[in-house]
């Protein structure tokens, strides 16, 4: 008594392996000349004055579509020891969802 069990062949969903794909560049907002560049369609930029800039009611640059984020750190390091707490809180929130976080050391003060 056996039954032979014919197994249907599902189509691949076209979108599959590219959920995770867009590129977010998170720059200062002392290189805004950057946003003449021109980039690809899954790019993104995003430009900051303080860390504080960067919060999470920004749903664009925190949704699960992000998959890789480039971080240009400013030229000098701000002074109020708080404002590193801000700028952990959405490293922490992409490590989380799985994004790949690539820290760029920012451009250098003539000083």
């Amino acid at each position: 008594m056996s039954l032979k069990i014919k197994w249907k062949e599902l189509p691949r969903d076209p979108n599959w392996g590219y959920e995770n794909r867009q590129i977010i560049i998170i720059v200062p907002d002392i290189l805004h000349r950057l946003r003449w560049a021109k980039g690809h369609t899954r790019t993104q930029f995003f430009y900051y004055h303080e860390f504080r800039d960067i919060h999470l009611n920004r749903n664009d640059i925190f949704s699960n579509q992000v998959g890789t984020v480039v971080f240009v750190l400013p030229e000098k390091e701000p002074f109020d020891a708080f404002s590193l707490a801000t700028f952990m809180h959405p490293v922490d929130l992409w490590l989380v969802r799985g994004a790949r976080v690539i820290f760029v050391n920012g451009p250098k003060s003539a000083n």
